[in-house]
This record gives structure tokens, sequence and C-alpha cells, in this order.
């Protein structure tokens, strides 16, 4: 078994991984951001979740308050 890390900066979209299910298969593809955003839109979370940027402890510097602000773009 191995494992791999795949780093992305929280404003970046999610990475497409590769998963193996058994050990002499290929590779499958993951498409993480969509498995995020299908999980959050058919779940709860959209309806119960109230994001408010101004509540954010610490505050964030204007660049980073604006990505914060902006709406979602599917993947």
């Amino acid at each position: 078994m191995a494992a791999g890390i795949y780093p992305w900066q929280l404003a970046d979209r999610m990475p497409v991984i590769g998963i193996r299910l058994l050990p002499r298969d290929a590779d499958v593809s993951l498409d993480l951001q969509a498995v995020f955003t299908r999980c959050y839109d058919t779940g709860p979370y959209r309806r119960r979740v109230a994001y408010d940027p101004a509540r954010i402890v610490p505050a964030l510097n204007p660049a980073k308050m604006e990505w914060v602000q902006q709406p979602a773009t599917p993947p």
C-alpha cells in the first residue's frame, strides 16, 4: 500500500487524484473538488451553515476577504 500527499492552496481547486482499487489495477481518477461540491450541494450544509466573513477571527486581509466573498464556481 502506498500513500500520497496532494498539497494545494485553499483558494485553488481541489486536485484530481489517483485511487488504486486493487493491487494489480491501474489508478482510477477521483475528482476531489467534484466530490466535495456534490456533497456540499446535496447535503444539509448549504442550508444549515451560515457563513459570515465578518466573523472570521483573526480578520482576513483585503485580498483574502475578496476571495471569500466571491460566489462559488461549479467544478
